[in-house]
């Protein structure tokens, strides 16, 4: 019994308890380091989502007139038809959009082009963060990518527009030209618009669904 008090006064006690609370701070810094490390990493998703969302709402905003420009070319468009179908001569087959393109293609195609190229900065954002989200464990990612790609494909859908309606040159005595005519101008406006909403819904919703993961997480770590 006596060497066991005389090895425990041998010891350096203030060296052991030392080390001993160096190694309890140690584990606390640790468990801090973990704790904001992953409020880091929810920080960073909710701030990604807002961007998206903001920046697919610019998007929307910014392609709106683009898509009113749209509406009053098919207007044209159909007026234009319908000259054409009464002023044919009866042996010979319309020609859908030749006489529309001849005298108002040019002069709407600039005035369309001019609103799409608004839209580019924030498109490019949008592909950019698109690509970024890819890192994070998110709910339905893919829903949320093929929503927003469907929203920006509006935008290549009125660029092909703008492609068609500027080509004076065209041989639209061709049933594939007419054909393609008829493909890219068959895209009303109304259905535009309607499409980009349904697609922001799903967006909404996507994100709705991730803000209630990353908070629930939150909520339970207090």
């Amino acid at each position: 019994m006596n060497e066991i008090y005389h090895m425990l006064f041998s010891w350096d006690w203030a060296k052991i308890i030392q080390s001993i609370a160096s190694a309890v701070t140690a584990v606390f810094a640790y468990k801090a380091l973990t704790i904001w490390k992953q409020k880091s990493k929810a920080n960073k998703k909710t701030e990604f989502i807002d961007t998206l969302i903001d920046e697919i709402h610019k998007f929307i905003t910014l392609i709106q007139p683009a898509i009113s420009r749209y509406k009053y070319i098919k207007m044209s468009t159909n007026n234009y038809d319908n000259i054409d179908k009464l002023n044919q001569i009866s042996d010979n087959q319309p020609t859908p959009y030749k006489t529309y393109i001849t005298k108002k293609g040019a002069q709407d195609s600039n005035f369309l082009s001019i609103q799409l190229k608004e839209c580019v900065s924030t498109r490019s954002k949008i592909y950019s963060l698109l690509a970024k989200g890819q890192i994070y464990d998110f709910i339905d990612y893919d829903k949320c990518q093929k929503a927003s790609n469907s929203i920006l494909q509006q935008y290549d859908i009125l660029t092909a527009v703008v492609d068609v309606i500027s080509n004076q040159g065209l041989y639209f005595e061709n049933p594939k030209i007419q054909k393609y005519l008829t493909k890219v101008l068959s895209q009303e406006s109304e259905d535009m618009e309607r499409h980009i909403n349904d697609k922001n819904i799903l967006l909404l919703s996507f994100a709705k669904k991730n803000y209630e993961k990353i908070y629930k997480k939150e909520y339970y770590k207090k």
